[in-house]
C-alpha cells in the first residue's frame, strides 16, 4: 500500500553570505529550523534548480552539503551530471511508478503510522505483545501541527 503525502512543506531558510568551495563548486551557507531539529547546507547558486538531499529544498541552488547541527544525518553530493532531461522542470510526484492508493497529508500519515505501531505484535489467548513506543528520534522531531516544547 504506498500513499501520496500531499503536503507543500517549504523550510524557512536564512540565508547567509558565508561561502566555501566545494568539490570545485562555489557554495553559499544557509540554516534552518525543520521539524525540531536545525540544519546547515551549503548551496550552489551556479546549479539553479533548488533541490537537495532528503526532505531539503527551497534554496536558490542545489544543495550540494547539508547536515543537522549536531551531525547525526549527513549529506554531501558525490557527483553532479547533467543530462538532457527534463524532468527537474516536473513536479516530481509525476515521476512516482508504484500505484498510490491514498493521498494523504503528513499529519494523516503520521497518525496512520502510529495507529500501525500502536497494534500489538503478537496476541494468543494468554500472552500479548506490543512495542514501547518512544519519544520520536532521528530528523524528524517535531511536526508542524504540534507544539515545539523546547528550542
Amino acid at each position: 500500500r504506498y500513499a501520496l503525502i500531499t503536503d507543500n512543506v517549504q523550510q524557512n531558510w536564512k540565508l547567509s553570505q558565508e561561502k566555501k568551495i566545494i568539490s570545485g563548486v562555489e557554495c553559499f551557507k544557509a540554516t534552518t529550523r525543520f521539524r525540531g531539529v536545525d540544519w546547515e547546507a551549503w548551496y550552489a547558486p551556479s546549479v539553479p534548480y533548488p533541490y537537495g538531499p532528503w526532505k531539503l529544498h527551497g534554496l536558490p541552488g542545489l544543495i550540494i552539503e547539508a547536515n543537522d547541527v549536531n551531525k547525526r544525518n549527513n549529506y554531501t553530493a558525490v557527483k553532479i551530471e547533467f543530462q538532457k532531461s527534463d524532468k527537474l522542470n516536473k513536479d516530481l510526484s509525476s515521476l512516482v511508478t508504484s500505484t498510490i492508493t491514498d493521498k494523504v497529508t503528513m499529519q494523516q500519515f503520521v497518525a496512520m503510522r502510529d495507529e500501525i505501531v500502536d497494534q500489538p505484535l503478537f496476541t494468543d489467548r494468554e500472552t500479548t505483545v506490543r512495542r514501547e513506543v518512544k519519544k520520536r528520534h532521528g530528523a524528524e522531531l517535531v511536526y508542524e501541527w504540534e507544539q515545539e516544547k523546547d528550542k
